[in-house]
């Protein structure tokens, strides 16, 4: 049965591309902040260089303010001598050397004194503050123009990352976009190519089918064949089994006696329409569907497909001593389950228990001769028998290779795989049973 995969759904796909597309934006980001960082260390180095030069100006008429200004002290010391000295002269000649008036103008002159040195240096002071309010004045150009330079880098890296994330989300959403398209697209393109081929699988097997029904074989829904041709007579069978007691293969007896080579593989499509199905050679054992419908497809015979699981699995159990025969009955029934897909015991007749269509009469039908000619090649039988709730001496020998339990007396006669040489008639069984059950034998092969 053809199935379209699912793939990733439009939001898993988006979130790929998305974060691929955060990692490129992250890496974008960090690059381009360093060098905004760097842009604005290196026009902050320009602007301190150019501060730095003319704050080094103002301070140095600073650091040279006291020698500038002691010129003036020094005046007014003279000054000072020069009126003492005059007073002095005059008071002399006065005669008034000791008096209070001298004494007053003397106290005159020191205040003069004290007086012109204020002054002097609260120019100085002036002239110094002057100088560093010059310096700080261009400190403080020198940081505005810092920031104004930084804010205008800042806010351009800010305006480009935010376009590069935009830029990025739309971009990411049309990848997604584009490859949940393609993905869906090459869903589309394989689930077309497996209806394609099943529909192509199915037209030759019905026609590989019609083919096989044309020459009398009976066929299941997969073209497999599930019965002896219908066109060969009891004679004809009769003359096979002859054959292969002397030791000859079934295919090669079928084919002396019927004059047809034995054929169960589907011919190549174009050659679907010819009529000599039969006659062509170089065979499979079953043709089968397209799709895999595992061991349950297997209904032509499959006895030696169950006698092969029960040899890896049953038989070297038994002969150690680790599988009892009880257990051994009941895998091997749950096993026939499975591979058939039939329960061949429900406590009903067998043709009660099973759909009456061709093909799982067919399916019922095989499942009982590989449960039987298992059970016997395991010599679990009786306990098999015990499981199914089935008298030994009421199974037909057709499902048991010609093998018979007589219950009557407990004894086991015509052990082995050969036919029964009596010609007794047992609901399809005796010599005719035991071909059908070695042509499905064969298809199990």
């Amino acid at each position: 049965m053809a199935t379209r995969g699912t793939g990733k759904t439009y939001e898993e796909i988006l979130a790929e591309e998305n974060a691929t597309g955060k990692k490129t934006y992250d890496e974008a980001a960090v690059k381009t902040k360093e060098t905004a960082a760097q842009k604005i260390a290196n026009q902050n180095a320009v602007i301190d260089s150019a501060a730095q030069s003319t704050t080094a100006r103002y301070q140095k008429t600073i650091d040279e303010a006291p020698k500038r200004f002691a010129g003036q002290l020094d005046d007014n010391y003279i000054d000072e001598l020069v009126a003492r000295k005059n007073l002095e002269n005059t008071m002399a000649d006065m005669g008034l050397t000791d008096s209070g008036l001298n004494r007053s103008q003397q106290t005159a002159i020191s205040v003069m004194r004290g007086n012109a040195d204020a002054k002097t240096r609260q120019q100085q002071q002036d002239f110094v503050s002057a100088a560093q309010q010059a310096i700080d004045q261009v400190l403080a150009e020198a940081e505005r123009e810092k920031a104004s330079y930084a804010n205008e880098i800042n806010t351009g890296t800010e305006d480009y990352l935010a376009q590069l994330l935009a830029t990025v989300r739309q971009n990411a959403q049309a990848n997604a976009t584009s490859r949940f398209n393609a993905q869906e697209e090459s869903l589309d393109a394989a689930y077309k190519a497996q209806l394609e081929a099943e529909a192509e699988a199915e037209k030759r097997t019905q026609e590989w089918a019609k083919a096989l029904l044309s020459q009398g074989y009976m066929v299941d829904n997969y073209g497999n064949v599930v019965a002896l041709p219908l066109k060969i007579t009891e004679l004809q069978n009769s003359m096979i089994q002859t054959l292969v007691k002397e030791g000859m293969s079934y295919e090669d007896a079928y084919k002396k006696v019927v004059g047809m080579t034995l054929q169960t593989e589907p011919p190549a499509v174009n050659d679907a329409s010819t009529t000599d199905v039969a006659a062509q050679s170089g065979a499979k054992t079953t043709n089968t569907p397209a799709t895999n419908i595992g061991v349950k497809g297997v209904i032509s015979g499959g006895y030696k497909t169950i006698g092969s699981w029960a040899e890896q699995n049953i038989a070297k159990g038994l002969k150690n001593g680790t599988i009892s025969k009880e257990s051994a009955a009941q895998s091997l029934y749950a096993q026939i389950l499975d591979t058939y897909g039939v329960e061949p015991y429900k406590k009903l007749p067998l043709q009660e228990s099973l759909k009456q269509t061709p093909e799982d009469i067919q399916m019922g039908e095989n499942a009982l001769t590989a449960l039987w000619n298992t059970a016997y090649d395991l010599g679990i039988e009786e306990e098999m028998a015990e499981l199914c709730e089935v008298s030994l001496g009421d199974v037909p020998t057709k499902y048991t290779g010609g093998r018979k339990k007589v219950t009557s007396s407990g004894t086991v006669s015509s052990k082995g795989t050969k036919p029964p040489v009596s010609s007794e008639k047992d609901d399809d069984g005796g010599l005719l049973g035991w071909l059908k059950g070695l042509f499905s034998d064969y298809n199990a092969r």
